[in-house]
Formats: structure tokens, C-alpha cells, sequence
């Protein structure tokens, strides 16, 4: 136990005393070292606090996200956009193109077949389309005397035809020398 003088009265005392003795004055205890520190550094940290909160605060930028991208991006990437959308465009018409190609053939190679079928199968003796829906035929002549036997080959000629190419409508001109005798249609 140490002796320390107090402050009212400048009387010896003890350390462990809280009040003088003497006089009754309050004991004032100093602090050492450690408390002057924390002190210290709790005053620090409040100052920095209170500018924190008092300091005028600056405006940030407004954040894009990675998919905004700057107007001068833009342009490009709407240029390279529409140059895919022409070239879709471009491979989408060649396909339509050649999808038509396929389909022409195959109405050819039915048409052909036709031709044949007509040829090795009836009376007819010439064939010729045109505009894939009309017939002209030539018919063996003086087998059929009477326009409506020659009427019911015709129409079941167009309908023939019709079936086998996948048409809806066929026409069957029925020819004796340079005059047309009869025509027979079919329409589904």
C-alpha cells in the first residue's frame, strides 16, 4: 500500500482510501497508462465516426450491368445485328429456293410417270402437259366414236392425272387430228 497526498487538504492517505480520512474529500484516482489509451483511441474512433456522418457524400456513378453497353457499342452491335439478320434472310430465301427446286422435280418425275403410265395403259397415242394441270392427248383414232365415251376417258384422265401428281384441279383436252373433240376436268 502506497501513501498519497490529498487534494483538498494535502494530508498523507492511502491508496485503497476512497474518501480522505481528514477531510472527506473524494479520492481522485488517476489513470494509468492503459486507461489514457483506450480513452484515447474510443475518442479517435468517435471523431472519425461523426466526419463519417457530417462529410458531404460524393455522387457514384450509376452502375451498369453487363449487359448495358455504351451508346458508341451500340451502333456496332445493332450493324453486326442487322448484317446477321440479311444473312439469316439471304440463307432463308436460298432454302426457299431450293426447296421449290425439289418440289419441281418431283412434280416433273410424277408428270413423266404419268406420261408413261397413259401411254403403255390406254387408247391415248400423244400426251403433253403444260402449266402442270393441262393435258393435251391424242386419242387412237376411230376406237371411240361417241363424245361422251371420249368425255368419261378425259375426265377420268384429269382425275388419274390429278391423283398421281397431288394436284386439285386438272383439265384433259381430247384431240381428233387439230380439233378438240372433248375436254374433261376434275376439281377436288
Amino acid at each position: 500500500m502506497t501513501l498519497l497526498k490529498c487534494s483538498e487538504c494535502n494530508k498523507e492517505m492511502s491508496s485503497k482510501a476512497t474518501t480522505c480520512p481528514n477531510c472527506g474529500a473524494p479520492m481522485k484516482r488517476k489513470s494509468g497508462c492503459l486507461g489514457n489509451l483506450f480513452f484515447g483511441l474510443s475518442a479517435f474512433l468517435f471523431i472519425i465516426f461523426l466526419i463519417g456522418l457530417v462529410a458531404p457524400k460524393t455522387p457514384t456513378p450509376p452502375q451498369t450491368s453487363e449487359t448495358e453497353t455504351p451508346p458508341s457499342q451500340n451502333k456496332e452491335i445493332e450493324t453486326q445485328e442487322q448484317k446477321a439478320k440479311a444473312e439469316e434472310e439471304k440463307v432463308k430465301q436460298l432454302r426457299e429456293v431450293e426447296l421449290n427446286k425439289q418440289r419441281d422435280a418431283e412434280i416433273n418425275t410424277k408428270i413423266e410417270k404419268f406420261k408413261q403410265w397413259a401411254l403403255n395403259n390406254t387408247s391415248v397415242t400423244d400426251i403433253a402437259i403444260t402449266g402442270k394441270i393441262t393435258m393435251l392427248v391424242t386419242l387412237t383414232p376411230d376406237k371411240y366414236t361417241n363424245r361422251d365415251d371420249v368425255r368419261v376417258i378425259a375426265e377420268t384422265l384429269a382425275r388419274a392425272y390429278a391423283n398421281q401428281v397431288g394436284i386439285d384441279f386438272a383439265v384433259c383436252h381430247v384431240y381428233y387430228g387439230n380439233e378438240e373433240y372433248v375436254k374433261g376436268e376434275f376439281s377436288r
